[in-house]
């Protein structure tokens, strides 16, 4: 019987080549590619076997844990890749070697102080230098309204109304000449009405108490 099974077997390789290369080449590829993961896994799991007290041996890392909690990388100077050493920015510039943007404004640190963006040094470790109420990364990538105004100056076209509050009133902060208007409006509107009504409430109740009072 196994000897009809054969020859059906190699009539059937001779009459379709094709098909069967494909078959056996195919077979082959799996049973090559299961012997190889099959060694690999045996080489894996007999490392270190030939030591007597191979299941007491350890791999030890060490990290060095700065003092102020940082994990840094003991084979990398620069651990955040920003440009500064880990030493620089612990002992001298105050930054975290563990965040290439300390501040979190958008700015990487090296581009605050040493490069500059866009001509512009700024503190790494305050994320609006000029305190005007923008992020400096705001201020210097199109942040709003596409307009490029100087992060380390509150008012870039010195019109007296800081880059914030025109950014509230819809005008240019880089247009002395498209300033703010006298009148209150946008946001600031609706602060003065609050405190008007506020106001008005108050006079009115003391009014009605006093009334009572009389009585």
């Amino acid at each position: 019987m196994y000897k009809n099974y054969i020859k059906i077997a190699l009539r059937n390789i001779q009459k379709y080549k094709g098909y069967s290369f494909i078959n056996i080449l195919g077979l082959a590829i799996g049973m090559a590619a299961c012997v190889l993961i099959l060694l690999f896994v045996r080489y894996e799991l007999s490392y270190d076997k030939h030591n007597e007290h191979s299941d007491r041996i350890y791999r030890l890392e060490r990290r060095y844990l700065a003092s102020d909690g940082w994990d840094l990388d003991p084979t990398d100077p620069d651990t955040d890749d920003d440009g500064w050493l880990d030493s620089t920015e612990i002992l001298i510039l105050g930054t975290d070697p563990t965040d290439k943007d300390t501040d979190g404004d958008g700015i990487d640190d090296y581009q605050e102080l040493l490069l500059g963006e866009d001509g512009f040094i700024t503190d790494p470790l305050d994320p609006d230098t000029d305190g005007d109420g923008l992020l400096d990364g705001e201020e210097v990538t199109l942040g709003w309204d596409d307009y490029l105004t100087d992060p380390t100056d509150p008012d870039t076209d010195d019109d007296g109304a800081t880059d914030f509050e025109e950014f509230l009133e819809l005008t240019d902060p880089t247009d002395p000449d498209d300033y703010p208007s006298t009148l209150v409006t946008g946001p600031g509107l609706f602060i003065v009405l609050g405190l008007v009504a506020g106001s008005l409430s108050v006079i009115l109740v003391f009014r009605i108490i006093q009334k009572k009072r009389s009585k």
